[in-house]
């Protein structure tokens, strides 16, 4: 019995087969090679080997890598000011392909102090790294942020690294503050 559904619906599995396979494909084509390790930081990926896809990226994107090669990071930009998001702010939006595949994306050179944030598919610009963005690459996400309002109107945030042992206050997104500790052990990233 067993052998006579197969042979009727084999083809048809198959089919399904196929089609299961050809939709996990990735949908977008740049992002390819692109590895998010969420146990270090939903804001910046490492490129793999084979990125980026040149036959599907934007004239922008070639000049830059032409010009300075593969980036060391891949910025991924939740919001659009590109402040550094949790997990848990985009934890919903990450298990949905076509948001985390069309975010914007600024390129991160360690070497030249650089990060290429593309305008349009002809425009890009370049800043120097801030100190939170360097330490997101160091470190990784933060396990622990807490936010204040100076009297004087400057947003500080202190960053606590429990594994690392390592707290670092921003002010302005520049470090005004660095203390380290005898490390804790692992944490969950909030």
């Amino acid at each position: 019995m067993f052998l006579f559904l197969m042979k009727k619906y084999l083809p048809f599995l198959i089919l399904c087969l196929l089609l299961a396979a050809l939709m996990m494909l990735p949908a977008c084509r740049e992002e390819q090679g692109i590895n998010l390790d969420l146990n270090f930081s939903v804001n910046v990926a490492n490129p793999e080997k084979d990125f980026p896809n040149l036959e599907a990226i934007a004239n922008s994107k070639k000049d830059v890598f032409y010009q300075y090669g593969r980036p060391d990071f891949i910025r991924l930009w939740w919001t659009s000011d590109g402040k550094p998001q949790r997990y848990l702010d985009v934890d919903t939006r990450l298990r949905d392909p076509r948001v985390k595949n069309n975010l914007n994306q600024s390129w991160i050179y360690l070497k030249n102090n650089a990060e290429f944030i593309f305008d349009s598919s002809e425009q890009y610009r370049q800043i120097p790294l801030t100190d939170k963005t360097l330490t997101i690459c160091q470190y990784g996400d933060p396990e622990d942020v807490k936010e204040v309002t100076a009297l004087d109107g400057a947003l500080e945030e202190t960053w606590n690294y429990f594994s690392r042992g390592v707290i670092l206050r921003f002010r302005d997104d520049k470090i005004v503050h660095r203390q380290n500790y005898t490390p804790m052990g692992r944490f969950i990233k909030k």
